[in-house]
C-alpha cells in the first residue's frame, strides 16, 4: 500500500525565486503566502490591507488576494526605511 499524503500549504514550501523582491509582476499571492514572504503574521497583512499600506483584491466572499509587486514593494520599502533609520 502506498504511503498516505500528506498536504503540505504552498506558503510553506520553498520558493522558487531566491529574492522574494524579484517575483513576477502577474503572480497574486494569499494573504498566508504575502505573510510568509514579509515574514509577518496573516492578522498584521489583514491590519495593513484595512488601513491602506496594501491593496487586496477581493475575488469572493471569503477569497482575497494580493499582487506580488504591490508585496515586493512593501518589502523594498521596508528594507530601505531600515537602513535609512
Amino acid at each position: 500500500m502506498p504511503p498516505a499524503r500528506t498536504h503540505v500549504p504552498k506558503f510553506m514550501l520553498p520558493m522558487k525565486e531566491s529574492n522574494p523582491a524579484s517575483l513576477p509582476v502577474g503572480d497574486l499571492l494569499t494573504r498566508a503566502e504575502a505573510a510568509h514572504i514579509l515574514k509577518v503574521h496573516t492578522e498584521t497583512i489583514k491590519r495593513w490591507q484595512r488601513g491602506g499600506r496594501i491593496r487586496a483584491y477581493v475575488l469572493g466572499r471569503t477569497v482575497v488576494r494580493y499582487a506580488a509587486n504591490d508585496v515586493s514593494a512593501l518589502l523594498n520599502n521596508a528594507v530601505v526605511g531600515a537602513v535609512q533609520s
